[in-house]
């Protein structure tokens, strides 16, 4: 009857006690992954990793990973396992139409039973998995995580005595195991209290509080480290609060609308209503930033997610600087459209670009490489971009050409634009690179070694300069120049994303994932064509 009564009560419409239920749990420290966190992050990353969002039927994640303990033969039958791949959906007889399934259906999938035994034969034998088994090792880790923390085997929530490592409920001590339970039994309480007068919600939630700060203080008294890390996931918790990078590119968003109105309408107004909101876009982007070096004590760009965040506000940085150095404000606008590209991109794929806040890969351990490193040659991307976005533009001014005519001063802002964008990516990825060399010989004991990823910024490099000292001798003109910045962007694009998403091979192996390369491929054929058209009507101009 109990649960009956969770049940309606966690789905029902009416119910608004969830959201503050989970705002007094999401507080506690968990150890998860390699590192301390708030439960709220380990909430929200178990359900994203699982269903796909951070929120299921609106409910906060804290209060869903509840209710699977709660509520087991329930969500048991619930549709709510991710499978997107339509090759396995295809091996498993599931249902093409769907994404969602139950964990009960694929438990008693015999073919999903086989496949995993597979899957084990080629673990074992150190055999390379292909983007199929790929499927299936993800689909049975989110199984696995469901189960684990219906088991209570994860998180783990008090540390042990050296501190270093925590223990999870199933494996804490029967006087600590009653501590929690306390928690527990204040939640539930404060759950079957929803339908009770308001007075009588508000004081079983002061009871759940009042256990959670008891629990908290009985473990930091035990463990004195527990405090500290009490005050560090305060910051976790604000950044999952404010969400900075979907907020910044709302605001890019509605910035560079009101810039689209006062070409229209031609009102300063809307000029600096714009330029404002940009401007608090650009500096939400930095803060989302901090917050993320904040938390985990270094630079954040070790992850495809954190370098997609990374490079777009380095482009604005290199956009404005333009701006003010040749009056191109059109240039900065166009580093505006590639933060909003990026951001909207980074939040809409959380399955293609992870922004969990791990930890680092061993290799990856060093502050100062990644400085020198890693930062220089994404900033390098960011130059390339920019001059990416500029040439899309100009190509299309040199179409419209065709009928008005060409603006000569415009071409030639634009294509210097492009020349010192180009010029500027050459310079920090040819420094990024040899830096490359240098922590590769301090890493792996040589200095280069033809990994794909050295290859293709090799690749890169040698690419536009070619563009570069083609343009100094004469041989490309402007034309030439804005089709060379978009197609060898291209080069940026395999060596960014290709190396590790597509051929995932190689000593970089920490930066590896999957999914995605129908689109970028689609992006990368829509340019060339669009190039080919360009290239077509401009040469046969009357």
């Amino acid at each position: 009857m109990f649960r009956f009564i969770c049940l309606f009560l966690f789905f029902s419409n009416g119910a608004v006690a969830g959201s503050s239920l989970g705002e007094s749990l999401k507080t506690l420290p968990v150890q998860s992954g390699g590192r301390v966190k708030p439960f709220d992050t380990f909430a929200r990353d178990s359900l994203r990793f699982i269903y796909g969002k951070t929120k299921y039927n609106k409910r906060p994640a804290v209060d869903v990973l509840m209710s699977w303990v709660l509520l087991p033969d329930h969500w048991n039958k619930t549709e709510f396992i991710l499978i997107r791949d339509a090759v396995l959906k295809k091996a498993l007889n599931l249902d093409q139409n769907k994404i969602l399934f139950s964990p009960g259906s694929l438990l008693q999938n015999k073919n999903f039973v086989q496949e995993v035994t597979e899957l084990r034969v080629r673990q074992q034998n150190k055999e390379p998995l292909d983007d199929y088994f790929k499927s299936v090792q993800k689909l049975e880790n989110r199984i696995i995580l469901y189960q684990a923390f219906q088991r209570g085997e994860v998180p783990a929530w008090i540390p042990v005595s050296n501190e270093s490592s925590w223990l999870p409920l199933s494996r804490l001590k029967k006087e600590e195991q009653q501590l929690f339970q306390t928690v527990v039994q204040a939640y539930v309480s404060a759950v079957s209290s929803r339908e009770k007068s308001l007075p009588d919600k508000n004081e079983k939630k002061q009871k759940l509080e009042k256990s959670i700060e008891v629990f908290q203080q009985k473990v930091a008294q035990q463990h004195p480290a527990y405090e500290k890390h009490l005050s560090k996931v305060s910051i976790e918790l604000h950044y999952n609060c404010i969400n900075p990078f979907r907020l910044a590119w709302i605001l890019y968003l509605l910035g560079l609308s009101l810039l689209f109105l006062q070409v229209l309408f031609r009102k300063k107004f809307l000029l600096y209503g714009s330029l404002t909101v940009l401007a608090s876009a650009f500096c939400m982007q930095g803060y989302g930033m901090i917050l993320r070096s904040l938390i985990m004590g270094r630079p954040p760009v070790t992850n495809m997610y954190e370098t997609v965040i990374w490079v777009p506000w380095v482009s604005v940085v290199f956009g404005t600087f333009l701006w003010l150095r040749h009056k191109a404000f059109f240039v900065f606008v166009c580093s505006c459209v590639v933060a909003l590209f990026c951001l909207l991109l980074a939040d809409s794929a959380p399955t293609l670009l992870d922004g969990r806040l791990e930890p680092l890969e061993a290799v990856l351990r060093s502050n100062f490489w990644l400085v020198t490193h890693v930062l220089v040659i994404t900033m390098s991307y960011a130059a390339f971009f920019l001059a990416f976005a500029i040439g899309d533009v100009l190509l299309f001014f040199f179409l419209r050409s065709r009928k008005t005519g060409l603006d000569r001063n415009k071409m030639l802002i634009y294509t210097r634009c492009i020349d010192r964008c180009i010029q500027i990516g050459v310079v920090l990825l040819a420094g990024g690179t040899i830096l490359g060399g240098i922590w590769a010989d301090y890493s792996w004991g040589r200095f280069w070694g033809w990994d794909p990823k050295e290859t293709w910024a090799l690749i890169s490099l040698l690419a536009y300069l070619a563009l570069l000292h083609g343009r100094l001798v004469g041989w490309i003109r402007e034309f030439g120049l804005a089709v060379g910045s978009v197609l060898i962007f291209f080069l940026i694009v395999m060596a960014w994303y290709g190396v590790n998403y597509v051929l995932g091979q190689g000593l970089h192996s920490y930066g590896f994932g999957s999914g995605g390369v129908e689109y970028v491929a689609g992006f990368a054929l829509l340019h060339l064509v669009y190039v080919l058209f360009v290239w077509t009507l401009y040469r046969l101009k009357p």
